[in-house]
């Protein structure tokens, strides 16, 4: 080997060290500033794309275990319950409509929002809620209300019965309740 060979290996050797201690600065700075290369960042976003795709799918597949859960009731092809499961969906809308209103509230009474609000409630807890009839639903919710209003009627009744009774009894003017 001469003298110039020996002096271009070593030049070049210096310059490939220099190469790559600029290449590493360049490395970390952008581990540190959070800056990727375009070949990163392009698999990065494939990698985000098939893990949004995975957790979609999970998603689905838990709605639809949730949806499983869910009381399934046959309808006629006006979106009428038949007969079996009515009683069972009567319960689930008279359950719905007691938690969500104070007793004594009439449907008519109730804004239309309001009304709509409560009906997908009601669809949402059947599989197949979709389907059902919005005015069948409404008929029983508004059947639920007063019924409950009945019942309170009759509880109150009782009490009032035993007033009169004991208004109608004789007694003596001072205890007499109509002065």
């Amino acid at each position: 080997m001469t003298a110039g060979e020996a002096q271009r290996d070593e030049e070049a050797k210096k310059a490939a060290e220099a190469k790559a201690i600029e290449k590493k600065k360049k490395r970390d700075e952008r581990a540190t500033t959070g800056v990727l290369s375009l070949r990163t960042l392009k698999k990065k976003r494939r990698k985000d794309e098939r893990d949004a795709i995975r957790k979609e799918k999970l998603d689905l597949k838990k709605k639809e275990e949730e949806r499983k859960k869910l009381p399934l009731i046959t309808l006629v092809e006006e979106g009428i319950p038949t007969e079996l499961p009515y009683t069972r969906a009567k319960s689930i809308i008279r359950h719905i409509v007691s938690t969500n209103f104070a007793r004594g509230v009439e449907w008519g009474t109730l804004s239309k929002a309001e009304q709509k609000i409560v009906i997908n409630q009601i669809k949402g807890a059947f599989r197949n809620g979709g389907e059902l009839d919005s005015h069948w639903i409404a008929d029983k919710i508004s059947n639920s209300m007063s019924q409950a209003r009945y019942h309170d009627r009759m509880k109150i009744r009782v009490h009032l019965r035993d007033l009169n009774v004991y208004r109608n009894l004789q007694r003596s003017f001072q205890f007499s309740e109509d002065i």
